[in-house]
């Protein structure tokens, strides 16, 4: 029985003309009706961004994708604690535990790394050009690109060379980027573990397989954004009457400056005084 008659006419099989049927959409395509990544970043950040971003980086998951399995993935995954806190972002994280690695990647959001090892550097921009924010800000490029599809939010990740441990002055510096970060940009109130996750199909991600050292991406910040930095890490912002910040960066809120300034404070002073250093060896 041929497909299509040659010259015309009708080919009839269990009463259905096969003339009739359009040709099987390719697997996956058959029901779905969603914009593809390309689409969706033009949606967001207009076509010249959206090309220049998929010039450079390979599309690792996008939404309504099954589960994801990519190689790009694998220097994230690798340092995942054995039980890492997981939440699903469509039940507002009410359903976040603490779960296997193998579970824990089926969840939108979970715990990155253990305090004790840092293998990351994590920052979250809540704007509708995050998914290009980095490359106004001067920022080295992401290893992962992980935007919210609906409002255009996203969390950039940086993975290391070699991951933070115990050492002061490693520790230390990784809190001079952080401030430096949330300086030029990025969310005051967000300190990780807990990101995105890039494998995950409710979130469009772009990926690369760039890594850095702490030296090197501190350098990427000027001399006056580092220097602002290393103050803000050390002492603390400037809070005026009524709760506003004095800081010559973005105008925030008192309280999230505080929450900042809190955060780094605990982080890197005792590991100052633990190894007989002094504030100056960083300033």
């Amino acid at each position: 029985l041929e497909a299509f008659p040659p010259t015309g006419g009708s080919v009839l099989q269990h009463g259905v003309d096969l003339t009739t049927v359009a040709p099987h959409p390719p697997t996956g395509q058959a029901f779905s009706t969603e914009p593809g990544p390309r689409e969706t970043l033009r949606r967001l950040v207009g076509m010249d961004a959206a090309c220049e971003l998929l010039i450079r980086f390979d599309v690792i998951s996008q939404p309504l994708d099954g589960p994801v399995v990519h190689s790009l993935l694998d220097p994230f995954r690798r340092h995942l604690p054995y039980a890492p806190l997981c939440g699903s972002k469509h039940l507002q994280h009410r359903d976040t535990r603490r779960r296997t690695h193998a579970d824990a990647v089926r969840f939108s959001n979970l715990q990155a790394y253990r305090h004790e090892l840092v293998p990351l550097i994590a920052a979250d921009i809540d704007r509708e050009d995050a998914a290009t924010y980095w490359l106004a800000a001067g920022w080295p490029t992401p290893t992962y690109v992980i935007i919210n599809p609906t409002s255009g939010h996203a969390h950039y990740l940086w993975m290391l060379e070699v991951p933070v441990g115990g050492s002061p002055k490693a520790r230390a510096l990784l809190g001079f980027i952080d401030a430096a970060l949330k300086l030029t940009g990025s969310d005051p109130a967000y300190h990780g573990p807990t990101v995105k996750n890039p494998g995950h199909p409710c979130w469009l991600t772009l990926g690369c397989g760039v890594a850095y050292g702490l030296v090197e991406f501190f350098g990427n910040f000027s001399p006056d954004v580092q220097a602002r930095a290393k103050r803000l890490a050390i002492e603390g912002p400037p809070v005026a009457a009524g709760g506003e910040s004095k800081s010559d960066g973005p105008t925030r809120t008192g309280a999230k400056r505080q929450a900042l300034f809190t955060s780094l404070r605990a982080a890197t002073l005792p590991l100052l005084r633990d190894a007989n250093l002094t504030a100056e060896e960083f300033t």
